[in-house]
């Protein structure tokens, strides 16, 4: 199943929006403007941890050849999944129009695909990187940064391995979807 959910983790996220897209504009709503600020947020996390890992796999198969420590993967081992689901709930606040139940439940649906993805990944780095990757996973959490050590700030570790400009030319749309789609509901009035 984690298999299937990695070979179509972008089309669920499609799915969603065009449903969400739908309700926004077929209900009586007004926009709520915070659910913007956790728009920008997951789009920082995003643009961030990826300056911090050398090749990002929007392939279809799960692979694991090496890891990065460095940057927001010093502080959670999966700052891009967690920047996805800030940025789908970001959306889901400006949209304001779920009732708190659906809405409740369409972040844990998003949660739960992340979390498969997730742990299949985890068990494929296990087996390939042995002791380096337990390690890692020792020291650092999975989803929140609650185990923040001193040495997760030491200045080596927020050295980016690829260029602002090499990542702003890479990441572009993936980091430009979020704000597309609130542009596009913002039509919806």
């Amino acid at each position: 199943m984690s298999n299937l959910f990695f070979r179509y983790r972008g089309g669920v996220i499609y799915i969603w929006a065009i449903t969400l897209f739908l309700c926004a504009c077929f209900s009586n709503h007004t926009f709520n403007g915070n659910g913007l600020f956790i728009v920008l947020l997951g789009a920082l996390i995003r643009f961030t941890s990826a300056m911090y890992i050398g090749s990002h796999s929007n392939g279809t198969a799960i692979t694991a050849r090496a890891f990065t420590n460095r940057g927001p993967y010093a502080l959670v081992r999966n700052p891009l999944y967690v920047a996805n689901l800030l940025s789908c709930e970001g959306i889901l606040i400006y949209t304001n129009c779920l009732s708190p139940f659906i809405h409740i439940s369409i972040i844990s649906a998003l949660f739960f695909f992340y979390h498969t993805i997730v742990t299949e990944e985890e068990k494929l780095l296990h087996a390939e990187l042995k002791t380096d990757f337990t390690d890692y996973c020792v020291k650092v959490p999975r989803w929140i940064p609650w185990k923040v050590s001193i040495e997760s700030w030491s200045g080596q570790i927020w050295q980016p391995l690829q260029s602002f400009t090499s990542v702003l030319r890479a990441q572009s749309l993936n980091i430009s979807k979020p704000f597309l789609f609130v542009i596009l509901l913002s039509f919806c009035r």
